[in-house]
């Protein structure tokens, strides 16, 4: 019971920590004029921040939509990562 609970936990933050890189990623490897998301300013630290924020709202299932991805590399990412925290949890044992 135990062990069940703490890989689900374990799965999530894991989820979170890699799509959160993920996320980061994709901005570092874009260009300046390449815009993955709507909400987020340019001004340098925050917007690392702000993709961390987007990654927890989003797998979260809270959906704010005050960030949210335009490009379709962003909207795919962002795909896998709600299927992964759906499906997983569905896997693990969602308790």
């Amino acid at each position: 019971m135990v062990t069940e609970k703490l890989n689900t936990v374990s799965f999530n933050i894991l989820l979170y920590v890699v799509f959160s890189t993920i996320y980061c990623i994709l901005k570092i490897l874009s260009d300046k004029d390449t815009k993955h998301w709507n909400g987020i300013e340019n001004n340098g630290s925050s917007e690392y921040f702000n993709l961390w924020y987007y990654s927890l709202v989003t797998q979260s299932t809270v959906g704010y939509g005050d960030i949210y991805p335009v490009s379709i590399i962003a909207k795919f990412i962002a795909m896998i990562h709600i299927m992964l925290f759906v499906w997983g949890n569905i896997a693990i044992g969602f308790k």
